[in-house]
């Protein structure tokens, strides 16, 4: 527990370093809250019925940059001939997405970013074997206390289609994970938030459905200062210059 604690405070001082260190150019300042779900899971969930999967996202407006967290509840239960896995957990994501559009007068946004993830979780699985020559033999495994950490770097966008109402989707890659737990001789099956173990990376994809509450106007876009060359009068040019005038005459 301390170690995910450290990981989780440390990532928040990263960002709260990054987002100070822009606020110091004095185009920072959050003017809206971002809420949603996503969509992808609902599906999930009302039509697989072995699975429960939801996803709750919310970002938070500084301007050309967001800081997102996402929370996930995940339960996954299925039986089969012989043998039978329960999965439930949660796991939340806490990172920073960078606006590649900050000028758009709709707030329209396409992004790319970076976030950390951690999950707790437990899992069981049994299984039974009958043998007509030895005896009956059946196990239950259940490994409760279970963790794992990874990253994820993302790009997607957030279209507005009626208001404040936002509609968006996000394709990302997850890597670096780690997981901790006791020891079994069950491998660990599946990772809330993360997917099936066995990958050292995975690729997903989300579609999301967002609610925008702004709070403050949120400041033009300030492009940067170009010099202006000095327009010249036309009757200047005509007027002799103090040499020429001296000149005159010689």
């Amino acid at each position: 527990m301390k170690r995910i604690l450290k990981y989780f405070f440390s990532h928040l001082v990263i960002l709260s370093w990054v987002v100070t260190a822009h606020a110091q150019k004095g185009t920072v300042a959050p003017s809206a809250v971002r809420i949603g779900t996503d969509l992808g899971f609902l599906g999930v969930s009302l039509f697989d019925p072995d699975r429960r999967m939801y996803e709750f996202n919310a970002d938070i407006d500084f301007y050309k940059m967001f800081i997102t967290a996402d929370f996930g509840l995940s339960g996954w239960e299925f039986t089969q001939e012989g043998f039978a896995y329960d999965n439930s957990g949660s796991y939340f994501k806490v990172g920073i997405d960078y606006n590649l559009i900050a000028r758009d007068t709709d707030l329209n946004v396409i992004y790319f970013g970076v976030k950390y993830a951690n999950a707790s979780f437990e899992e069981k699985f049994s299984y039974s074997i009958t043998d007509p020559f030895f005896s009956d033999y059946s196990e239950e495994i259940f490994k409760p206390g279970m963790s794992a950490h990874w990253y994820e770097a993302n790009f997607g966008m957030k279209i507005r289609v009626w208001k404040e109402l936002f509609l968006g989707w996000a394709g990302r890659i997850k890597f670096a994970k780690k997981s901790k737990g006791e020891p079994s001789s069950f491998n660990t099956f599946y990772i809330p938030g993360y997917g099936k173990a066995e990958y050292d990376s995975r690729w997903g994809f989300n579609f999301n459905v967002y609610y925008r509450i702004p709070f403050r106007e949120k400041p033009p876009y300030k492009p940067k200062k170009v010099k202006k060359e000095v327009e010249r009068d036309p009757e200047d040019e005509r007027q002799p210059s103090n040499n020429q005038q001296m000149n005159i005459g010689f």
